[in-house]
């Protein structure tokens, strides 16, 4: 099967739009990881309606659209005042109806969330840390498994708003700026003749979806996987990108809900694209294949080396144990003739372009022991 971070309901879904494969990945990703994300960009190229369309084909969701902006408040956000308390002669206390707010939808769309005032993003970023409403002695769980910010602002706009804005993006870890690479009459057509095309839904369950997100939950992301990644998110870093200890746990989990959407119970470095999403990330993407083989060269070249100072380690034990036994100092020469043939193999790669530093390790480890 070929690669895809594309879930099959979200393709069938979304079949009426035109240029909409990222936002099919980065939604089928959000799905399945359980991870909020932000679409933003210019306004009128179907961000709210690719994402009603996806969720509506979740049987048995509770889905709804938050509208926010001027007049936003947290009475609005968490479901209205509850008139009663507010009231009370002897105990007058302000408390909400979080049940008929978006903390008990199974999923919800944030619309222009970034216009509201900074009381209720601070507000929010308290309730999606914590994963539920904190009002003094009202406490109320969060249901909601992920959440869609559709909004026409750019990145570098909210982070003008304020500290509560950037730090409530930071609870979005999947970003997208959805646009058109190009406007020209050949793409308008193809809109003209894709727009409103019928094919036959193939929708999911609620129970299957979250079947997948415990299958995400449990794929094994093997130690060489995890090396080509630690190694990308390292080198992303040195660049100058901005990627945090959080960012970089999401970035495994990204991992592991591409190998679920791909039906493996198992990561494999392929799955490593999925990163492509996440703030930073983003300029990884068009060369991402290629730095996960120069990756994947790296980590088979350090596990060479790893392999090869074993062997030295041992070679060197089995050497000081012959206690000058004609027999056994003939098994180390045996042994040193091989060893000798991996680090000619070694030096040969090192020559070739691969890890350089590999002789020199190996003559500082022989040195030591020495």
């Amino acid at each position: 099967m070929a690669y895809t971070l594309t879930l099959p309901f979200v393709r069938s879904a979304t079949a009426g739009f035109i240029k909409v494969d990222q936002v099919r990945e980065i939604l089928s990703l959000s799905l399945v990881s359980g991870k909020n994300c932000i679409l933003f960009g210019p306004g009128g190229h179907g961000k709210s309606e690719m994402t009603a369309a996806i969720l509506a084909a979740i049987t048995g969701a509770k889905s709804r659209t938050q509208m926010f902006g001027e007049g936003m408040d947290e009475a609005r956000l968490y479901g209205g005042i509850n008139l009663g308390k507010l009231n009370d002669t002897e105990n007058p206390v302000i408390e909400y109806y979080p049940e008929c707010s978006f903390l008990s939808w199974d999923f919800a769309v944030f619309e222009e969330l970034f216009d509201a005032p900074t009381s209720v993003l601070m507000t929010l970023k308290d309730t999606l840390t914590s994963k539920g409403l904190r009002n003094g002695e009202q406490q109320f769980p969060m249901r909601t498994q992920s959440i869609v910010c559709a909004t026409n602002r750019e990145p570098g706009e909210v982070a003008e708003i304020g500290a509560a804005a950037q730090a409530l993006i930071e609870r979005f870890p999947l970003q997208l700026r959805v646009a058109w690479e190009s406007y020209s009459s050949a793409d308008y057509l193809e809109m003209f003749r894709t727009v409103g095309r019928v094919q036959e839904p193939s929708p999911i369950s609620l129970a299957e979806l979250e079947g997948l997100k415990t299958k995400a939950k449990a794929v094994v992301v093997p130690e060489n996987v995890q090396r080509i990644l630690a190694e990308m998110i390292a080198n992303a870093v040195a660049s100058g990108v901005t990627i945090s200890p959080r960012s970089a746990m999401y970035a495994q989990d990204l991992v592991r809900a591409s190998a679920v959407i791909n039906s493996r119970s198992q990561a494999t470095k392929d799955d490593i694209q999925a990163i492509k999403y996440l703030p930073g990330c983003d300029e990884l993407a068009v060369k991402i294949s290629e730095e996960i083989e120069a990756a994947v060269k790296r980590a088979d070249a350090e596990g060479k080396i790893r392999d090869a100072e074993s062997r030295l380690s041992e070679l060197q034990r089995q050497f000081q144990a012959s206690q000058g036994s004609p027999i056994k100092l003939l098994q180390v020469a045996v042994m040193a003739t091989s060893f000798g043939d991996l680090l000619w193999h070694l030096f040969l790669h090192s020559a070739g372009g691969g890890d350089g530093n590999v002789i020199r390790r190996l003559d500082r480890q022989h040195d030591g022991d020495r």
